[in-house]
Formats: C-alpha cells, structure tokens, sequence
C-alpha cells in the first residue's frame, strides 16, 4: 500500500503509480480565459533536483490562489522568502513516510517570462536557476497529498537524501511557516466533529498562471484520485468558491454539508468549503 514504484536498479521511478492514463489532453469545449496545456503534458512524481522550479512554480501560483491569500498572506511582498518556504515544503514531502508529491510537466513557454513573475534580489536570483531553454520539459504545476497518519510508510526516507544547497534567510520576518501550520490544523478542525477516522488530504494544489493552470491542477487531482480508489478511503480538500467551481466541482467532489462542520464563524462558513471525493 501506498508504495512508491522503482525501477529496475531498484532507483524510485518518476512514473507515478497506476492509475488513469499519463497524458491528458486540454478538454474540448469553450476556451480557457488563460492558456491551456498541450498534449505534451504530463503527470509525474518529482525529484530532489526539480525542487527549485517546484518552489518558483508554487510560488507564482500562490500569487493567485485565494488559499494561499487567506493563509500566507505575505507571499507576493516577499517572493525569495515564499519560493525558500514552499522549497522545504516540498522536501519534507519527498521525504515524508505519509505524503506524495506530484508534479505536472509541460513544455517551457518564454512567453512565461512577461506574466507577473517574482522580483528577486540580486542575491536571491540563483533561486530562478538555471533559467529553461525554449521546448525544454518543465515542471507547471505541483500537489501534496497526505495520506492517512496510520496508512503503511509510503516510502524509504533514504530515496530523496540529497537536495540543493538554498541557504535560508536568517531574517525571516514573514508569517509562511505559521501560515502553513494554520493551513494544516483548518481542514482538520473543520471536519472533527464528523469522526473521520482515514481520509486522504489535498494539502497543496499550485499551477504556474500560463500554462492553464485549472486544467494542470485538475491533472493532479487525478493523480490523487486514483490513489486514494486504490486504498478505498476519502478524499477530502479545503476550498474556496473559486476552488471549488473550476477544479473540484469539474472532477467529481461533492461538497460537504456545512452544518455539520465546525468553522470558527460565520464569515469562515462563507469563504470555506470542504469537499470530499467517494474513493469507492
């Protein structure tokens, strides 16, 4: 269960587990306010060497993302600083017992360079090295899904031990780390008084704003769909009105009751939603 999958010289593969197809193409229908990806992308597990384009990419999506607003609110005023804490975000999954990191690949677009991006320091430029080439397979959007505390060890800590050298601010007065502890209690305090003993969690869902970024994100939703049917538990996600209608409304969650949830006030009630996919 809940196994990683390696390949013949006993290395862990970038294939993720079985599941839907690899490829998916842009959905047919009508157009996407922003760029759709190609049938080129692709879904795949990571490693320790896309770790910096994974903190650019999350980053870059946290800068439109009504989550990450409400619970890192001090992103976009200090992006060397976001993309450093979203880099040991994705370290700790990599090599967490309990969590699988996913990430979507896409062609490198330079185009990618007039949407906002992040203004670096001069000395904090090396966090955006080294810059793709044109065609190059990049990484456009990143997931972490935790599974159950008391599911099996998912995989061997040793895999992932080396990791690039980012040194850390030493300065640090931003809010991210808290911000991202008061996004790891909010599902879980939401949801107690339901008594859910084994649920899989969204706890990250970024997409670099111009390659798509709803339908890369719903790749990845896939990806953790597919899991979580194997294992035969639920999925659940916290969300926002905007989450909900273009991501998990579009790939088979369901919203959760509101009454029966424990928000701290009216006003959280109205912003949050908890959704919940039926893994059998």
């Amino acid at each position: 269960m809940f196994s990683t999958p390696k390949k013949s010289d006993g290395t862990p593969s970038s294939r993720r587990p079985p599941g839907p197809s690899q490829s998916f193409s842009a959905p047919q229908g009508n157009p996407e306010p922003l760029p759709t990806p190609t049938n080129t992308s692709e879904s795949e597990f990571p490693g320790p060497k896309d770790i910096r384009r994974m903190g650019v990419v999350a980053a870059l999506g946290a800068m439109n993302d009504e989550i990450q607003s409400k619970f890192r609110g001090n992103h976009s005023s200090h992006p060397a600083e976001t993309v450093r804490s979203f880099i040991d975000l994705f370290k700790a999954g990599l090599t967490s017992q309990h969590q699988f990191v996913f990430a979507v690949w896409d062609q490198y677009k330079p185009d990618e360079k007039v949407l906002p991006k992040l203004e670096m320091k001069k000395n904090e430029a090396d966090l955006l090295q080294p810059a793709p080439r044109e065609g190059e397979r990049v990484i456009v959007a990143v997931g972490i899904l935790q599974a159950p505390k008391h599911a099996p060890e998912v995989k061997d800590e040793a895999e992932f031990d080396r990791f690039p050298d980012v040194s850390k601010s030493e300065n640090l007065e931003i809010s991210d780390t808290a911000g991202k502890k008061d996004l790891d209690n909010k599902l879980q305090t939401i949801i107690s008084p339901l008594k859910i003993e084994a649920y899989g969690s969204i706890e990250l869902l970024l997409a670099h704003p111009s390659y798509g970024p709803d339908q890369q994100a719903k790749m990845i939703v896939r990806e953790f769909k597919a899991i979580t049917r194997l294992e035969r538990i639920p999925l659940l996600a916290l969300a926002t009105n905007v989450d909900k209608e273009n991501i998990y409304e579009r790939t088979a969650f369901e919203e959760l009751p509101k009454e029966g949830l424990e928000f701290s006030n009216d006003e959280e009630a109205k912003e949050f939603s908890v959704m919940l996919f039926h893994s059998d």
